[in-house]
């Protein structure tokens, strides 16, 4: 019986992102990608589902994907060309603690230019974004 209750509570653990799982690469076919990466060809990625590894800052009105943990010190106008906005972020925001100022991979669909599809997004770095609407996945890497 106390086995059975110790496998449950592992399991829900796990399910709940309570527990750290090993990073594992992006699903098959998926461009892996650092902000730089994605910005220098964003028309190349526009649509499409790619996995972006770059370092995560949240709060309130900051939802980015830096290129890299030092960025974090350069201007708006500076982080245009090296930061990826994080949009459909409310895993992230609720969860701050977990994410805020972490190394992340995350998982989503690529938008190249979203003011373009008219959508105002708050908190944004740059013109292009990664939708974490449907079918995402974060993963911290460290």
């Amino acid at each position: 019986m106390m086995k059975t209750i110790a496998i449950g509570v592992a399991a829900i653990a796990a399910l709940s992102g309570c527990t750290t799982m090993p990073s594992m690469p992006p699903p098959t076919g998926t461009p892996l990608l650092t902000p730089v990466d994605a910005l220098r060809s964003p028309d190349v990625y526009d649509g499409k589902v790619v996995s972006i590894e770059g370092y995560a800052l949240v709060g309130p009105e900051v939802r980015f994907l830096l290129q890299t943990k030092a960025d974090a010190d350069l201007t708006m106008r500076e982080l245009e060309s090296r930061c990826v906005t994080l949009m459909n972020s409310g895993l992230i925001i609720h969860d701050k603690a977990k994410y805020n100022e972490r190394r992340l991979r995350v998982t989503g669909r690529f938008l190249a230019d979203y003011p373009a599809h008219n959508i105002v997004q708050f908190g944004s770095c740059s013109k292009s974004a990664i939708d974490m609407d449907n079918n995402y996945r974060i993963e911290v890497l460290e």
